[in-house]
């Protein structure tokens, strides 16, 4: 059985549409139930791999935000 390519060639960037900026803080929404949340006080975030997670190309999900007084995502799971 071959070895998914998630394990053979790690991608560390997420999927385009996967992410929401506001301001210095970044939400990377990899599964309806695991979010990743950065800040960066010059808003530069960093998409090099973690121990944790090596590879960020998990298929998109459906995902609601609102930016208006804050930032709110709501993947049905998990309301941040």
């Amino acid at each position: 059985m071959a070895m998914p390519s998630a394990f053979t060639a790690p991608d560390p960037k997420a999927r385009v549409g996967a992410t929401v900026v506001r301001d210095r803080v970044r939400v990377t929404v990899l599964t309806d139930r695991l979010l990743r949340l950065e800040y960066a006080h010059d808003a530069a975030f960093e998409d090099r791999g973690t121990i944790t997670v090596t590879n960020r190309r998990f298929p998109l999900g459906r995902f609601d935000t609102c930016v208006s007084d804050g930032l709110v995502v709501d993947t049905g799971r998990v309301r941040l």
